[in-house]
C-alpha cells in the first residue's frame, strides 16, 4: 500500500466511525473498536513507511 491508499482507507474509516459515534454508541461498541483498531493498524503502518524512507 502506497500513502494515497493508506490516506484514502484512514479518511473512510474515520467517516464510519464517526457515523457510528453519531448513533447509540453503546449499542455499536463492538464494531467502533473494531474500526478503532483497524485505524491504530493503518496509523501504524505509515509511521513505518516513514521511518523505511
Amino acid at each position: 500500500m502506497d500513502y494515497r491508499e493508506i490516506n484514502e482507507k484512514i479518511d473512510e474509516l474515520r467517516e464510519i466511525l464517526n457515523i457510528l459515534m453519531d448513533g447509540d454508541y453503546r449499542e455499536n461498541y463492538e464494531n467502533i473498536l473494531e474500526l478503532s483498531i483497524k485505524l491504530d493498524n493503518l496509523i501504524a503502518e505509515c509511521y513505518k513507511m516513514k521511518e523505511n524512507q
